[in-house]
């Protein structure tokens, strides 16, 4: 939810029983600017420190973020099915699917080229919440 342009709650309704480590970065990847390719490592600390402010997970392994295009992944086989007339059978599920089909992959690619700063990202995060 937005209060005058800026971020004001962040709606978790889309949470379910899952790993609560991998749900945060995944959130705070999409509000960090993957989903649009738009990146921000300011917005991704944001979000993270917020996170952490209220919920230290205890997680502290970001050398590696092995996965982080996971969740984009069932979306990209759910999309190739539409367009494969697999699931849905309308000329606009067929035309969705092609369309995100396309688009998810250019993400999962896009993820993958930010890995390093991501990484960076958590690393600075962790070594200043040490101090």
């Amino acid at each position: 939810m937005w209060d005058n342009g800026e971020p004001f709650v962040i709606d978790l309704e889309c949470l379910g029983y899952s790993n609560p480590i991998a749900s945060c970065l995944d959130l705070s990847l999409q509000w960090a600017g993957t989903v649009n390719q738009r990146y921000s490592s300011e917005n991704l600390a944001s979000f993270y420190n917020g996170y952490l402010s209220e919920y230290d997970n205890g997680f502290r392994s970001y050398n590696k973020l092995y996965g982080i295009a996971y969740t984009w992944v069932e979306w990209l086989e759910y999309n190739m099915k539409r367009a494969l007339r697999l699931e849905g059978t309308t000329k606009q599920d067929i035309k969705s699917g092609e369309t995100e089909t396309i688009n998810t992959i250019g993400r999962i690619i896009y993820l993958y080229s930010l890995e390093t700063d991501i990484c960076d990202v958590f690393n600075k995060i962790i070594a200043r919440r040490k101090l």
